[in-house]
């Protein structure tokens, strides 16, 4: 045995969140798990901390969740209540909007979320479908495992609100053609074959880790008198809707959203207190101005003894292993073109100044090519590793501002606002007020842990 123990139970298979005992069943021995263990407190960097995705048997839930995204054609109902069908359909082509498009797509989630919920039913499993707006708590502590029957914002909405890691979270495409659904499960069968696939036990269970964010004014009580203060802002530690918020329909539909995070628990934040918000982070947590066209300003420490820098940027992006394929990618993502040019500037450092002798070469575009993919190939990292990867877009520079470091990994990350009007940004759905005296933690737990099985 491996010093203290601490186990869960999923479906009859025990897992650590902390310490762990030999189990068979999820890994190859003791010799291996102390491996894992070590390299989880070394920081190890090459290899998930964790790691228990091995084949697991008895996955035989009896109550299921399923959370349905809202299609685009009934977001544009819920918009225009008064309208008939016919006057919905003329006022979507005024729009520049395919009313016959949108039915369309409408109609194969819904056919697809139908057969799905007939399929369970005939194997014996309770089903409850819910929207956004009906996703509870209460409702995810009823079943034994959540599914989402959309795509990746679905799923990502899904994974925000459930609090233990051992509770499963399934994801189903229902629409591939109108979405990729990378973190759902894979689409070479029909929703129903993929549900007896995974109660056959043919699959792996992956942990992916998650952000958990604590918040703080930064402020003591008595200085927060006004409504109207500028530090006001800080001090609210509530979903604010953005003020330009980007309608992508299913994935960011708001009824009743702010009124769900303020019945979550929350502390009262006193001065250097920390409070954690009520969603987990799967993709990214971001920082920075409402309004896209300002400056976002702020301080950042990297690690548990990290000193405070202040920074200018366009703000900051933390990813999980999950995210780093999805935003983070495409900050730091480097394209063809981009590398011939640095190529060319490394081949004329590498000339002889006087000519006698030059160590520069031509690249071929194949050799361009491969140098691209392998550069951006390696800034994606396994979903199960404790590491946090963030990035600054855009920093500033100058005489005031350095900028000597733009992106890294580190396991925890401080963050001190200097802003009037920004936002701390959960997944891109979740907005919190992130006002200057705020203070946001960024970390990650291996309880916080979500699996997912692929």
């Amino acid at each position: 045995m491996l010093g203290s123990v601490i186990l869960r139970t999923v479906h009859g298979c025990q897992l650590a969140i902390a310490t762990v005992s030999q189990c068979n069943r999820c890994c190859t021995g003791t010799k291996q798990l102390a491996k894992l263990l070590s390299s989880a407190a070394t920081g190890g960097w090459c290899q998930p901390a964790m790691r228990f995705s091995q084949q697991l048997p008895g996955f035989e839930p009896r109550r299921l969740l399923l959370l349905t995204k809202i299609t685009r054609l009934e977001y544009e109902r819920s918009l225009n209540p008064h309208l008939s069908e016919e006057k919905l359909k003329d006022h979507l082509k005024r729009k520049g909007s395919d009313y016959d498009n949108l039915l369309l797509h409408h109609n194969i989630h819904h056919g697809t979320l139908n057969s799905l919920v007939a399929h369970l039913q005939q194997r014996g499993i309770d089903c409850q479908v819910v929207s956004r707006n009906m996703y509870t708590l209460a409702a995810i502590d009823w079943a034994d495992a959540v599914v989402s029957a959309g795509g990746d914002g679905t799923f990502l909405l899904a994974a925000s609100r459930i609090k233990s890691a051992t509770k499963p979270l399934i994801g189903v495409n229902t629409d591939p053609g109108k979405s990729e659904g990378y973190l759902c499960m894979p689409t070479s069968k029909t929703a129903p074959d993929a549900i007896d696939a995974l109660l056959a036990g043919r699959f792996r269970w992956l942990w992916r880790q998650r952000i958990r964010v604590s918040m703080s004014t930064g402020l003591p009580s008595s200085s927060q008198s006004s409504a109207d203060s500028p530090a006001d802002g800080a001090s609210r530690l509530q979903s604010l809707h953005l003020k330009y918020p980007e309608y992508r329909f299913s994935e960011h539909y708001k009824e009743l959203e702010e009124a769900w995070l303020r019945r979550q628990p929350m502390l009262q934040c006193q001065e250097h207190e920390l409070s954690p918000l009520p969603v987990l982070a799967l993709n990214e947590v971001f920082i920075g101005e409402s309004l896209s066209a300002r400056v976002s300003y702020y301080e950042m420490g990297l690690g548990r003894e990290g000193r405070m820098r202040k920074q200018k940027s366009s703000g900051v992006t933390v990813c999980t292993g999950t995210g780093s394929t999805s935003w983070y990618f495409h900050i730091n993502h480097l394209s063809e073109s981009q590398v011939e040019e640095i190529l060319h500037y490394a081949n004329q450092l590498a000339d002889s100044p006087d000519g006698s002798g030059s160590r520069s070469r031509r690249y071929t575009p194949a050799e361009i090519a491969s140098i691209a993919r392998n550069y951006n190939s390696a800034l994606t990292f396994d979903p199960e590793l404790i590491r946090m990867a963030w990035a600054v877009r855009d920093p500033v520079v100058n005489s005031v501002f350095a900028a000597d470091q733009c992106r890294g990994v580190t396991d925890l990350i401080r963050v001190r606002s200097r802003m009037w009007d920004a936002r701390l940004v959960i997944d891109g759905d979740y907005a919190f007020s992130f006002n200057d005296g705020c203070v946001a933690l960024l970390e990650m737990r291996p309880e916080d842990a979500i699996c997912c099985p692929y």
